[in-house]
């Protein structure tokens, strides 16, 4: 039934696939399929494939398969993306678990490493670590938060 060339994998796609072609020559040709149940229902397919169709297809036809095919992928799309979206989720959380325990094993040694390298009144001014903790708020939330759209000059 296909005129593609064919690599069979074994014995009985390769008898399929003859059985198909004797058929589809058997209907182009008009022979005798000699009782072959097997070869008729295939004689069968390939009758029916060469009728016209009953009725002709609406001009927009393509047209409105296309946006079908186009909508089924966009939503498989985004289920796809949801599983990804709550799994990052998921691992952030592990991930800040993780930052906090480690804040309180490890935050002594951490703070007694910066006071060696920052004088002391640098950390006991309330106002710089505001100015420190805004910095690195924005930078995570402009991750975080979806793009803002262009401004028109």
């Amino acid at each position: 039934m296909n005129h593609d060339p064919h690599q069979p994998d074994n014995d009985a796609i390769e008898r399929e696939w003859q059985a198909q072609e004797r058929a589809w020559r058997a209907e182009r040709l008009g022979l005798d399929t000699n009782g072959d149940a097997h070869l008729l229902r295939y004689r069968l397919v390939a009758h029916a494939l060469r009728q016209p169709l009953d009725q002709q297809l609406p001009l927009d036809f393509a047209h409105d398969v296309a946006a079908l095919a186009h909508a089924q992928a966009r939503r498989h799309k985004a289920a796809d993306m949801r599983i990804e979206k709550a799994l990052s989720y998921v691992l952030l959380g592990i991930l800040m678990i993780a930052l906090v325990a480690l804040i309180i094993a490890h935050g002594h040694e951490w703070l007694r490493a910066s006071e060696a390298v920052l004088p002391p009144h640098m950390l006991s001014n309330p106002w710089l670590l505001m100015l420190v903790g805004c910095v690195v708020l924005s930078r995570v939330l402009e991750k975080f938060l979806p793009a803002r759209l262009p401004t028109s000059r």
